[in-house]
């Protein structure tokens, strides 16, 4: 997909931007990262329940992930 040589800035901005709704939107709830969501992974799967908070976990290490990935380019 070329990552390695698309503009970082979009990217950046999407991400910020990602961050700054999903914070939004905890904030805005009680509790909010015990709260359980149904997940599907894609179309026809079965869905699961996660948290809240699993599943920004899950993302951040995800980010991580990517974040090694880049540094060894």
């Amino acid at each position: 997909m070329n990552y390695d040589t698309a503009p970082i800035d979009p990217a950046l901005a999407t991400l910020r931007g990602l961050c700054q709704h999903i914070s939004n939107i905890v904030r805005s709830k009680d509790n909010a990262l015990q709260c359980e969501v149904r997940l599907f992974d894609s179309p026809g799967a079965e869905t699961y329940s996660m948290t809240v908070e699993a599943i920004l976990r899950h993302e951040v290490d995800h980010a991580e992930e990517h974040l090694l990935e880049i540094r060894k380019l």
